[in-house]
């Protein structure tokens, strides 16, 4: 039913937690498969994708690109991309499922994305996530395989590849499902629009819809 597509950059550890909270939902059948696209050098990588049971794959060192092509590769009719050291909680996959499930009954499949609550392992700067932190489904993000087909996929548009594909989304087709992602800092720094006052400026212009193309430049 659904591919999880993981694109991996030197990121060991993060990964490892990510795998682990997946496998409820591959005994239960919701996870067909799993891909993990590396674009590092970190030698762990693929030894624990192998050991994990995902498919491996070697990827270049644009993060769009390894997205891409982890989706091409993906066997299930859903894509859940989710970003390595983001765990979804116990159950998840129930509610994925339902979700899926309720589209599917609707006809409406193929014009549908979801994400997920945020949760972050450090709850000092919870003000200052919402206001200048990565949209959720930069963590996560559950659509059909051809609804992203249609949408075009990723785009070369560095560290806001995921706001464009969720802008084009639109509101109106996109679900925030009640189940949390759990966000190592890793994970939130790897999402991030850079730092300090990049960051700050990088949001800011995307909260006032300027064109995530002219935003990319501050950080291509």
């Amino acid at each position: 039913m659904i591919s999880v597509v993981l694109q991996a950059f030197d990121d060991e550890e993060a990964l490892v937690g990510t795998l682990a909270s997946l496998v409820s939902g591959a005994a239960d059948g919701a996870v067909r498969d799993v891909i993990v696209v590396d674009g590092g050098t970190a030698p762990g990588i693929p030894v624990i994708a192998d050991a994990a049971g995902c498919i491996y794959m070697k990827g270049p060192k644009r993060r769009e690109q390894r997205l891409s092509i982890g989706a091409e590769a993906a066997k299930g009719p859903w894509l859940f991309f989710l970003a390595p050291g983001v765990e979804p909680d116990e159950g998840w996959y129930r509610e994925a499922r339902q979700f899926i499930e309720r589209a599917e009954r609707k006809g409406v499949a193929t014009a549908r994305a979801a994400t997920f609550r945020i949760s972050h392992d450090d709850h000092r700067s919870g003000v200052l996530r919402r206001l200048f932190g990565p949209h959720p489904g930069s963590y996560g993000l559950l659509i059909h395989r051809s609804f992203y087909k249609s949408l075009g996929g990723f785009r070369h548009l560095p560290a806001v590849e995921y706001v464009d594909l969720v802008r084009r989304i639109g509101p109106t087709r996109l679900t925030r499902l009640r189940s949390n992602l759990f966000v190592t800092e890793r994970a939130a720094a790897n999402a991030a629009l850079g730092t300090g006052t990049r960051r700050a400026i990088g949001a800011a212009l995307l909260a006032l819809r300027v064109p995530a193309r002219l935003v990319a430049r501050l950080y291509a």
